[in-house]
């Protein structure tokens, strides 16, 4: 507590009648008017923007005020309208607050609001607070049903007065997703453990290298989000992604001392609609293995072993060409081929229309 020793100089001579009762006290009990006065500097600064799972928040006010504090984050309110609002949230999760009036009895509510997906400044209410003591209570309320980007809003909505009400001790969880390592096959050392995960929504995630992890035979390629076998990463640990969703990053491995091999070029793209004829994406690798397919939806499309694709809905499919490598052969980079199916347009044939007179 030195630091409000520092900040506080309190004048040997009260500076005039009205701090005369707070010097006396000071004079005899300096430490802990200190202390007392040095906590509430805290509470009110830390009102301005916090950091919970949600990452760091701001609040926008009406010019409410600071009193009636049960601790941490403190709001104020002393009329119709006092309003504070948080910057966009994503995914919250619950809210959490203690609430106290000032001796004053008048009858008092409050609207708990949040706003759309997208964070506009519109306005939905999600619970009304009647109730309040003079000492500190806390609400807990659920958020999990309120996905996307959000804020949350206090508003005062009594009829009438301007007595002093307060929301203190404000945490706003929001959901969090972690990052995990998979070895995938790995024999030796040890998977890397990310020490930062669980991060908020939207946080940079640092991708770490491979550690003391090793792979008889193997040599470590880097890392793949859905272990398809082409490494989003390298293992650099210096490489980054925004994250979104929980994450596994699986190893990739080569062969060592395996030869490389290619896969001969793809289409891209196709379009085809809806009862075209099969069509053929067949192609080789420079090591004259076997090339294998698949479909990503096969409600779209199927692929078998000899490459030929047959259209069977409309809709959007990804072929992949791959070559897995053997003893003596490197993993081949897999090919992909982005296919669109439109739907087909219907065509009546052999109705006649006939005049009639009436």
């Amino acid at each position: 507590m030195n630091i409000f020793y520092t900040v506080f100089d309190i004048p040997k001579t009260p500076i005039n009648s009205k701090h005369k009762n707070l010097a006396n006290k000071c004079t005899t009990m300096l430490k802990s008017c200190v202390m007392y006065v040095g906590l509430v500097l805290f509470f009110f600064i830390s009102g301005n923007s916090f950091g919970q799972s949600c990452g760091t928040i701001t609040w926008t006010d009406n010019s409410i005020g600071s009193f009636q504090i049960c601790g941490g984050v403190t709001k104020g309110f002393n009329a119709n309208g006092d309003y504070s609002y948080t910057s966009i949230i994503t995914n919250p999760q619950s809210l959490t607050f203690d609430k106290k009036r000032s001796s004053n009895t008048t009858a008092w509510s409050m609207d708990i609001q949040i706003s759309p997906d997208g964070g506009a400044l519109s306005w939905t209410t999600i619970t009304t607070i009647t109730s309040i003591s003079n000492t500190c209570e806390t609400v807990n309320i659920d958020l999990s049903s309120y996905t996307g980007t959000r804020r949350i809003r206090f508003i005062d909505t009594r009829s009438s007065g301007t007595h002093e009400r307060a929301i203190s001790n404000i945490v706003i969880n929001c959901a969090t997703y972690t990052v995990s390592y998979n070895g995938n096959g790995s024999d030796g050392g040890s998977v890397p453990s990310d020490a930062s995960s669980p991060y908020a929504y939207g946080s940079t995630v640092t991708v770490l290298g491979a550690g003391t992890m090793t792979k008889s035979g193997n040599t470590f390629a880097g890392w793949d989000s859905d272990n398809d076998g082409t490494a989003n990463f390298t293992g650099s640990g210096s490489e980054t992604f925004t994250i979104s969703a929980n994450t596994t990053l699986y190893a990739q491995w080569t062969p060592s001392g395996c030869t490389t091999q290619t896969i001969n070029p793809i289409a891209s793209s196709v379009t085809k609609t809806y009862g075209d004829v099969a069509y053929s994406v067949a192609t080789t690798a420079t090591s004259s293995l076997t090339v294998t397919y698949s479909s990503s939806n096969t409600s779209v499309a199927t692929v078998d072993a000899s490459g030929n694709v047959t259209i069977v809905g409309a809709g959007t499919a990804t072929i992949t060409a791959a070559q897995a490598g053997n003893s003596s052969y490197c993993a081949a980079t897999s090919l992909t081929q982005a296919l669109t199916v439109n739907k087909k347009n219907l065509t009546i044939t052999g109705l006649t229309a006939n005049d009639k007179l009436y």
